[in-house]
């Protein structure tokens, strides 16, 4: 070091040539500049700009996650409120389609005769099952057939249920096809307008292929309302085919996953940020005494 620890101002230095410059410590202005930049490190610039960016990560994932649990909790009462709604005593099912609208998975009756000769086929599907076995399920296809109102002739579409590939013919399940007025138990099923994903083909009307259920198409196809309900397994024939059953509530749940998530975020961010300002807090707190 040069001349000691500081170069003192007014003081001579044996080593002539060489420029005095001012030494700045904590505590003292020796020079320009002086506290101003040590203080500047030790009481909040450096918890600055990048710092308060990264705090706002674990504020944010924890608004979230709080925000998650709300929509977890509105989504389950949705899921209780419809499940009621399957088991609950049918209702006979109204004429105006926007009233059925308002009624999805709605416990239903209704009195009537089924057109069979212009039944429609939506494929490929498998059967429901409670419990998945681990494979895919056996192929097949749900039956859509109009169905004529015994109360006021209105023609409406009914899914009847599913069948395997090898009795999509009608001479498989003769059994199955009921003449003569009978009383249908099903449940309102109010399908989305549009396809469930880019995966799904589109339908091929002229063909008579339909691969998702389009209500306004299908309707129009068999000139009927767009009211569509689906039996209950009550309504399956003796002969076992078509299957009834196989309505499920689709509302995905995933809010707990997400939850989860943004919690965990919160958590590391938090810690990472703590980490990042544990030094310059410590400075901080050391120059307040």
């Amino acid at each position: 070091m040069l001349c000691g620890r500081a170069v003192l101002r007014n003081a001579t230095c044996p080593l002539r040539g060489i420029r005095r410059t001012a030494v700045d410590y904590p505590g003292q202005s020796f020079g320009r500049g002086g506290i101003q930049r040590v203080a500047q490190g030790t009481t909040g610039s450096e918890i600055g700009t990048g710092s308060l960016l990264l705090l706002g990560i674990p504020i944010a994932s924890f608004g979230l996650g709080v925000w998650q649990i709300k929509r977890k909790a509105r989504k389950e009462a949705l899921i209780e409120a419809l499940s009621a709604r399957l088991s609950a005593h049918p209702i006979n099912l109204p004429t105006d389609p926007a009233e059925v609208a308002t009624l999805d998975y709605q416990h239903i009756r209704v009195v009537g005769t089924y057109d069979h000769k212009n039944e429609l086929f939506l494929a490929p599907r498998t059967r429901r099952r409670e419990n998945f076995d681990g494979n895919a399920g056996d192929p097949g296809a749900q039956i859509v057939t109009p169905f004529v109102r015994a109360d006021n002739g209105q023609r409406i579409l009914v899914n009847r249920g599913w069948v395997p590939e090898e009795h999509r013919a009608v001479e498989t399940r003769l059994e199955g096809q009921i003449d003569g007025t009978v009383e249908v138990d099903a449940i309102i099923f109010n399908p989305k307008p549009s396809k469930p994903n880019s995966f799904v083909p589109d339908n091929v009307p002229e063909k008579n292929l339909w691969f998702w259920v389009d209500l306004p198409a299908i309707a129009a196809a068999l000139n009927a309302e767009p009211i569509l309900v689906e039996v209950t397994d009550s309504s399956t024939p003796v002969s076992g085919f078509p299957l009834g059953g196989q309505t499920e509530i689709s509302i995905r749940n995933e809010h707990m996953q997400y939850i989860v998530t943004w919690f965990t975020l919160s958590a590391v961010t938090a810690v990472m940020w703590g980490v990042r300002v544990r030094p310059q807090l410590s400075r901080w707190l050391a120059s307040r005494r």
